[in-house]
C-alpha cells in the first residue's frame, strides 16, 4: 500500500515550480490560475497535482522568455 506522504512525481520533461511561476505562465496564457492544466493548443505546458505545480521547462522558456529554475532578474 502506498503511503498517504508519498511524493507526487511530476509528468516526464516537467519540474516543480513556484506560485510565481505557474502565474508568470497563466498571465501569458491569459488562463485561471487555479487550472488544473495549463494547455496551449494540443501541447501541455503547465500540470497542479495536489498543492504541487508542474511546468514544461521548455515551453515556459518560450512563453515567459526565461527558464522556470533560472533565478529571478532584479
Amino acid at each position: 500500500m502506498a503511503s498517504r506522504f508519498a511524493p507526487i512525481l511530476p509528468p516526464e520533461g516537467f519540474i516543480p515550480v513556484t506560485p510565481a511561476k505557474w502565474q508568470a505562465l497563466c498571465d501569458v496564457l491569459d488562463c485561471d490560475p487555479d487550472a488544473t492544466e495549463l494547455t496551449l493548443g494540443r501541447s501541455r505546458l503547465g500540470l497542479r497535482a495536489a498543492r504541487h505545480l508542474y511546468v514544461d521547462p521548455e515551453g515556459y522558456q518560450e512563453l515567459v522568455g526565461r527558464r522556470p529554475d533560472e533565478a529571478p532578474r532584479l
